[in-house]
């Protein structure tokens, strides 16, 4: 038998994670029991940029949750009109800021929530220049956002998730994670 005030608690977080602005080590602290759902969330978010990172599961279970935990990772959520239109994974561990991760839901690309997204991240790092890495894929996706900034090509790494390794220009030199 399911137990109803788990299940209306699941649905009230389920609310939060659609309506928030940031997920964070203060939002886990407030929502005790919280961090499968923010997993599942994000997973199924994330789901269309998966294919192109292996072990995406991995990597969100060994180092975004656990980030989170420990402050050194924060989720930027983004809404248009009152919808869930986009995430960023931002990561600051005193040696490292990057943006991680951001993902525009499909049918609100072009909407200006990338751009959001680009800003609250910069704000939220407190750096207008964070070392950025995308699958190679995603190069034309994100042609005009890293034009619009700024952002160059500063090293590829090949076989590494696939991946091309973006920063501002001024040169900087970091690992991935």
């Amino acid at each position: 038998m399911v137990n109803q005030s788990s299940l209306k608690a699941s649905s009230e977080l389920l609310l939060l994670l659609n309506s928030t602005k940031i997920i964070d080590r203060e939002f886990i602290l407030a929502h005790p029991g919280s961090l499968a759902q923010i997993g599942d969330f994000v997973r199924t978010s994330l789901f269309g940029l998966s294919g192109y990172y292996p072990l995406f599961d991995q990597w969100l279970e060994s180092k975004v949750l656990p980030g989170m935990l420990s402050g050194e990772r924060s989720i930027l959520v983004e809404h248009y009109r009152r919808r869930f239109s986009g995430l960023a994974i931002v990561k600051d561990d005193g040696i490292e800021q990057k943006l991680c991760c951001l993902r525009v839901m499909p049918e609100f690309q072009g909407t200006g929530v990338g751009l959001r997204l680009f800003e609250r991240a910069f704000e939220k790092l407190e750096n207008d220049m964070p070392l950025l890495s995308i699958a190679e894929e995603q190069r034309e996706t994100f042609k005009k956002l890293f034009s619009h900034y700024g952002f160059e090509l500063a090293k590829e790494y090949k076989g590494y998730y696939s991946c091309l390794l973006y920063t501002s220009p001024s040169p900087r030199d970091a690992t991935l994670s």
